[in-house]
């Protein structure tokens, strides 16, 4: 299973162009599987991984570790797509791949379940009670939440100039339409007062406030402010320091099991038949 196999690893912005070898990209990195050595060009801060470590190395990534969010599912999601497209370029792979997504999946219940919460738009998944959300603001923040918010619920964003966003399709203009129902996040730079103006005596059931100012200029004494969320992240990150520690060492014991059969088999799993 692990005969001749090779994986660079190129991180974006950089992406493989030109290539004739299965490549997998995921909205950080690229990964390129060679049989043997890479025979295309490689750049100074590529990484390259081969036979037990590659196999380690990529248990690891479809387990969730080398992702913003540990243990997040949709790495696990988009390998296994992936993987079926592999398998139908390169048979040989397909013992490997159906050991690696059983390995993941024995991994991923036995560690990652019930993770907590570790980024400000899991948070609002795991906290929004609402199927309706308003977010003020249309920048880098609110491209990070939006994800996460889409899949659990409609969501319309109101931004100063609505045709610079181009993540998301329901989209108004501050000025053209206020507050209907549901809840709202503040993601923009705006004072409270204009926030309440915007609102025109409309009450939120809820107001998750991410401005670095809500805790000084609050926008209603129930609303959830920055420092609230922070927090609550900041705690859920300390305690998966030894949960990832745990997995590292349990993914580092299948590569060196499955390696020991490789030596104990050298002709693969064809020699058993033969």
């Amino acid at each position: 299973m692990l005969q001749n196999l090779a994986i660079v690893h190129r991180r974006k912005p950089r992406i493989f162009t030109g290539t004739h070898v299965p490549v997998w990209s995921t909205c950080l990195r690229s990964l390129a599987f060679a049989d043997g050595k890479p025979d295309f060009e490689l750049h100074s801060d590529d990484e390259i991984y081969t036979q037990e470590r590659a196999y380690q190395f990529l248990l690891e990534i479809v387990c969730g570790l080398h992702s913003p969010i540990v243990g997040e599912t949709e790495v696990f999601g988009q390998f296994k797509a992936f993987a079926q497209a592999w398998c139908e370029l390169d048979p040989r792979r397909m013992s490997l791949v159906q050991r690696l997504l059983n390995e993941a999946k024995t991994i991923r219940a036995a560690h990652l379940s019930h993770m907590g919460t570790q980024s400000y738009g899991s948070w609002l998944r795991k906290n929004l009670d609402c199927k309706r959300v308003h977010v003020i603001g249309a920048g880098h923040l609110s491209r990070e939440i939006l994800p996460y918010l889409a899949k659990h619920a409609e969501v319309v964003v109101h931004s100063r100039d609505p045709r610079k966003v181009d993540f998301h399709q329901e989209v108004q203009a501050l000025d053209a339409r206020a507050f209907d129902e549901g809840a709202l996040v503040i993601a923009a730079p705006v004072t409270a007062a204009d926030v309440r103006r915007w609102l025109a005596g409309a009450k939120p059931k809820q107001i998750i406030d991410l401005r670095d100012t809500s805790t000084a200029d609050p926008i209603r004494a129930d609303a959830i402010p920055l420092e609230h969320i922070f927090g609550d992240i900041r705690q859920a990150k300390a305690r998966l320091l030894p949960v990832v520690e745990r997995i590292k060492s349990e993914i580092l014991s299948c590569s060196r099991s499955l390696a020991a059969e490789e030596k104990v088999r050298p002709q693969g799993w064809d020699d058993l038949c033969a």
